[in-house]
């Protein structure tokens, strides 16, 4: 039975005609039917039939069937992709989901923020023991591990001219004043050569003509006499730890002494001055002298408890 137009069915229906079985059956076929004309899945699936309606839940299930995201076909039951990898907006987001918190400060990545000025380090940063990278200072290797000297430019010298001696028994200045740092390691030598009398006598030596404070002093002093332009013919060798006069040979009656000394003064934390001085413990007689080529060096090498240098 063929399917009519509506126009063609209402043709059948005019005011007093009265429609036959067949028109009757052909207006049936050109109705849908909630039952027979409904698109089974197979049908959907297929997509080849024009004669069947499809319901919304036929159109969703064609619809979650159809979805594909980067190639992956959606959960005909649930509609859900499953995406392991993902691209485009996905991998280069401008929003973070969840806003977090950087030093305290919220970002969600759709603006730059600012961190304050840290005025306050915490952790090793602050109390790092050691650099990465070792580093030089004024050519000595430096990693922060310990200390290190930076040698004392100039050193301070002193050299005397002939510098008169009083022929008595009290306690004199070999040289001027010098100044010296407070809390401070000195490396010092120095050297006299004397003309004395020879009246039997003994030398004492020592380094408490200032007024800076010595917390330790550990020297080596050799002493030399013998008639001037001789072979010597008497020679001490002394350790000394106190920087008090110290005697450091037994008695002479030569015409000329050498004195060597050479050891590490620590000084304290008062005073400045500090002043080598020489005593006779009787009067040696005829002119006392401490000849041209006598001297006194000193280096500073570090804080006064340095125990390396470099």
């Amino acid at each position: 039975m063929a399917k009519k137009t509506r126009l063609q069915l209402e043709d059948y229906f005019k005011t007093g005609d009265r429609p036959t079985q067949g028109e009757f059956a052909e207006l049936i076929e050109s109705t849908i039917n909630i039952i027979d004309d409904k698109a089974d899945d197979t049908l959907i699936n297929a997509g080849t039939s024009d004669e069947k309606f499809v319901t919304v839940l036929g159109a969703q299930k064609v619809a979650r069937k159809s979805i594909k995201v980067n190639g992956l076909t959606a959960d005909g039951t649930t509609g859900n992709i499953v995406v392991n990898n993902l691209t485009g907006n996905a991998g280069t987001a401008t929003k973070l989901a969840t806003v977090r918190k950087i030093n305290t400060i919220d970002f969600d990545g759709t603006a730059d923020i600012t961190l304050p000025l840290q005025t306050t380090i915490t952790g090793n940063a602050a109390t790092a023991s050691k650099l990465v990278a070792s580093k030089t200072i004024n050519g000595i290797a430096f990693d922060g591990s310990q200390d290190i000297i930076i040698p004392s430019s100039p050193r301070i010298i002193r050299i005397p001219l002939n510098i008169p001696l009083i022929n008595n028994t009290l306690i004199q200045n070999t040289f001027a004043s010098i100044v010296l740092s407070k809390n401070k390691t000195y490396l010092f030598k120095g050297k006299y050569l004397l003309t004395t009398g020879t009246a039997t006598h003994t030398t004492a030596i020592g380094f408490a003509g200032g007024d800076i404070a010595i917390s330790s002093i550990e020297y080596v002093s050799k002493i030399f006499s013998s008639a001037l332009n001789t072979i010597v013919t008497s020679q001490s060798l002394i350790q000394v730890s106190t920087s008090a006069i110290k005697v450091i040979n037994t008695t002479s009656i030569s015409a000329t002494t050498t004195i060597e000394f050479e050891g590490i003064i620590r000084t304290g934390t008062t005073g400045t001055t500090f002043i080598p001085q020489i005593q006779f413990n009787a009067l040696p007689g005829g002119v006392n002298i401490i000849k041209n080529g006598s001297f006194i060096e000193l280096n500073e090498i570090g804080i006064n408890t340095v125990e390396a240098v470099g």
